[in-house]
Parts: structure tokens; C-alpha cells; sequence
């Protein structure tokens, strides 16, 4: 199937059809990633706005609190990434009579939790056990109701019933000769 989908978007885009994009790579939390600020032939690096940061990293800076080291090549290399670094950077470069700054944005996909059961499988079987307890409750008030409420009641084979024509209505309960004669014209 893979590779049928792939023939097709390759056939498609030769014939102007669709393009192919290559996403960007995403690195994973506490690994090793290098962020590349585009510099061109004549442009050197002033300096980095790491993103929620506030401070400017200069080139050839290696700050060990955060765990990553600037580099004169517009680089910053993360040697162990985290998550807080996800966002938009500024990239600050410098070319002959201009200052630009280029945006580089970056996302870190976060490490799997160690205790699924805690995490997202508890929550469910909460979730799941609540509405199992709300199921019985319903199912177990209608069962209730049925025989409190609507179950006719048993009577002994001694007793005669209440209604003896099958009628509770007055009108209906009158003899045969009664109704021939009140519908006679």
C-alpha cells in the first residue's frame, strides 16, 4: 500500500500534478540537535534570541546550565534538547551595511511517560468503570420500578378481580340489553 501511494504522489508531482514536501526533522527530548541559522556567503552571526529566553547568545558561547553551545557557523548545538526550547527563535545576522533577523523555528517531541497505567490507562478505566456503575444503576432502577410499579399484582385463584368485564370505565361495564337499546334509532 506504502509503496503504491508512493509511486502515485511520484507520478503526480512530474506531471505538475502535486508537489512533494520533506518535512523538517523533529528531534526527540534529551537528544542531540543541531539548529542552523541560514547564513549566506557574506553574512556572519551577531547572535541567537532563544525563544521565552530574553538573553542574547553570542557565538562561541557555551553556557553548561542550559546544555548547549553557539557556534561562529550560525549553529547552536543542543547536546541534550528539552521541550522548553520548542518555539521560534531569532536568529540576529549581520551582512555588509545591514542587521536581518531570520525566524528558525523548532519542535521537540516530548519522551513517552514512564508509567502509562498512571498516565492515560488509569483515567480510563475510570472513565470506563464510572459509566459500567451508571449502566447497572439505570438497569437496576428499571427492574425496581417494573415490579413496584407497573407488575400486575398476583391475586389468589379465591378471589374474584376488581374489573369483571375486562373494563375499568363505567360507561362500558353495561349488560348486552342495555346496549341494544341505547343504540336502537
Amino acid at each position: 500500500m506504502k509503496l503504491t501511494l508512493t509511486v502515485l504522489v511520484i507520478a503526480l508531482a512530474t506531471l505538475g500534478h502535486a508537489e512533494i514536501v520533506i518535512s523538517d526533522f523533529i528531534p526527540r527530548e534529551n537528544s542531540f540537535f543541531d539548529l542552523r541559522c541560514p547564513l549566506g556567503e557574506d553574512e556572519i552571526l551577531k547572535y541567537w534570541l532563544l525563544h521565552g529566553e530574553g538573553q542574547a547568545y553570542m557565538p562561541s558561547v557555551t553556557v553548561t546550565e542550559e546544555e548547549f553551545t553557539v557556534y561562529e557557523n550560525g549553529s547552536i548545538i543542543f547536546k541534550r534538547i528539552q521541550t522548553k526550547y520548542a518555539g521560534t527563535h531569532l536568529c540576529v545576522k549581520e551582512s555588509p551595511g545591514s542587521i536581518m533577523a531570520h525566524p528558525v523555528t523548532l519542535q521537540v517531541r516530548p519522551l513517552p511517560p514512564t508509567d502509562l497505567w498512571s498516565e492515560v490507562y488509569e483515567s480510563q478505566f475510570l472513565t470506563g468503570l464510572i459509566a459500567a456503575v451508571v449502566c447497572f444503576s439505570i438497569f437496576a432502577l428499571s427492574c425496581l420500578v417494573y415490579n413496584k410499579r407497573w407488575k400486575p399484582v398476583k391475586t389468589g385463584s379465591d378471589t374474584s378481580p376488581i374489573v369483571e368485564n375486562g373494563y375499568d370505565n363505567p360507561a362500558m361495564s353495561g349488560t348486552e340489553e342495555e346496549e341494544r337499546s341505547s343504540t336502537k334509532m
